[in-house]
């Protein structure tokens, strides 16, 4: 079986390849792999891919990959592994059905376990989650009041931007409580989290989903953007996709940003802004943005809580 790291290290292009995990990794790989002319199949136990996403996003990129060829199946459940001449048989179930699906190379992009357990931990008093993975405070702190960790060991976001951020919380927290600082630790904020998955179309968001902000409680407008009606996308000859901004009614502050589309990482930068610092649909309608670019998508979609953007002129 493979893994996100060993798969890198193959010599030969396979024949087939199924792959288990319907996350960021398993779509990134096996749409990588499936342009490579390897005969893609993804299972995955969950309903959709990328199950942390806006549910049309995930239902968007799922339309894209098996256009390309990809085969996908949801709710199912590998069971065993089966060596055989040629490669491995996954044996899966889906409900009430049994069947079993035949690869050249198995791939498991199912996540990753915490790699603490010989870091003799408990002798030193830090204190692991029930995942395995290291219990630190907002301070980077573990437990243990002179060990501080930060990064994908803590069992948060795993980004290499939040492990960098994480560290240097904790590389300062630790240098000041050395010297006795008497001032108040530094905390990881962690309230708004860009994320990519990189795949093509690019699938990018922050925030609250639709249906998330609604189990939160908020009154929630929607405004949707397909991106045949952002100049770019059209000059670019590329309008997969669309930008879909969730508002809360009663204020109007956005409080999440969802794109699949071509570049969509890009908006997200501005997005986690809107959303920090509690900015409103109106404000990023008004504000200005260069024509002819990209992010010119997140203008737009605002001006759709309170407009037809298919009848506005150029830059209106």
């Amino acid at each position: 079986l493979l893994s996100s790291t060993t798969v890198m290290a193959l010599e030969a292009r396979p024949v087939s390849m199924v792959i288990i995990g319907g996350g960021p990794v398993g779509v990134e790989l096996g749409q990588i792999f499936a342009r490579f002319g390897t005969k893609v199949t993804i299972i995955t136990r969950g309903a959709r891919l990328l199950p942390r996403e806006d549910d049309a996003v995930s239902a968007a990129l799922r339309e894209h990959l098996e256009a390309e060829g990809i085969e996908i199946h949801t709710n199912t459940t590998p069971t065993r592994f089966e060596r055989t001449a040629t490669g491995t048989a996954v044996h899966v179930t889906h409900g009430q059905r049994i069947g079993s699906v035949h690869a050249e190379q198995v791939l498991v992009a199912a996540g990753r376990r915490a790699n603490t357990h010989e870091l003799g931990l408990a002798e030193s008093g830090v204190t692991l989650t029930s995942r395995g993975f290291i219990q630190v405070d907002a301070t980077q702190r573990t437990v243990n009041a002179d060990v501080y960790a930060a990064g994908d060991v803590t069992g948060g976001p795993q980004y290499v931007y939040v492990a960098a951020a994480g560290g240097r919380v904790a590389a300062e927290n630790a240098v000041n409580a050395l010297r006795g600082a008497t001032s108040e630790a530094r905390e990881l904020d962690l309230s708004f989290v860009p994320n990519v998955t990189f795949t093509s179309p690019q699938v990018a968001s922050v925030g609250l989903t639709e249906a998330s902000a609604r189990a939160t409680g908020y009154r929630v407008e929607v405004s949707v953007l397909d991106m045949a009606h952002v100049p770019r996308a059209i000059v670019s000859y590329d309008t997969r996709g669309f930008v879909k901004l969730v508002m809360d009614a009663d204020s109007g502050r956005l409080v999440g940003v969802h794109a699949i589309a071509p570049n969509a990482g890009e908006f997200m930068g501005e997005a986690t802004l809107a959303l920090r610092f509690g900015h409103t649909a109106r404000d990023i309608s008004e504000t200005l943005h260069p024509y002819l670019t990209w992010i010119e998508s997140l203008k737009l979609a605002a001006q759709g809580f309170t407009a037809d953007v298919t009848k506005l002129s150029c830059c209106a």
